[in-house]
């Protein structure tokens, strides 16, 4: 069984940075799958790069459908914070992150070179 467990952080911010949730999803309480970082809002460099959401699955639990169901449970935060849309970015050949953004009703915004890392990256948006 998964377990989806919340830290936040909402005070004392470096400049530039805005609060975020910080969110793990562990199997049987005891196996660390993921995490996702959610941002309660944007600034202008994560409305280019990053937006709301940045996530990670351990390499040896990918493409078992983990991104996708942990991004729906990150999803239903964001709703709880009362966040009405959330922009992703990906990389343009990362077509595992593409596909469990548009499982999640991931709309394409657009595409552009990343400022931050100098790939191509699509942005998405998802109504919430």
């Amino acid at each position: 069984m998964q377990q989806f467990c919340s830290a936040e952080a909402e005070q004392n911010l470096p400049a530039g940075q805005v609060p975020q949730s910080t969110l793990w999803l562990l199997h049987n309480q005891t196996e660390l799958l993921g995490r996702v970082n959610l941002r309660h809002r944007l600034t202008p460099a994560l409305e280019h790069h990053g937006g709301h959401i940045g996530y990670c699955i351990r390499p040896s639990r990918r493409g078992q459908g983990y991104g996708t169901k942990m991004l729906a449970l990150a999803l239903d935060e964001a709703r709880r914070l009362g966040l009405s849309k959330i922009l992703m970015t990906c990389d343009v050949d990362n077509l595992a992150s593409a596909r469990g953004i548009e499982k999640n009703g991931g709309m394409l915004f657009s595409q552009g070179v990343s400022d931050v890392s100098g790939q191509l990256i699509a942005r998405y948006w998802i109504a919430l």
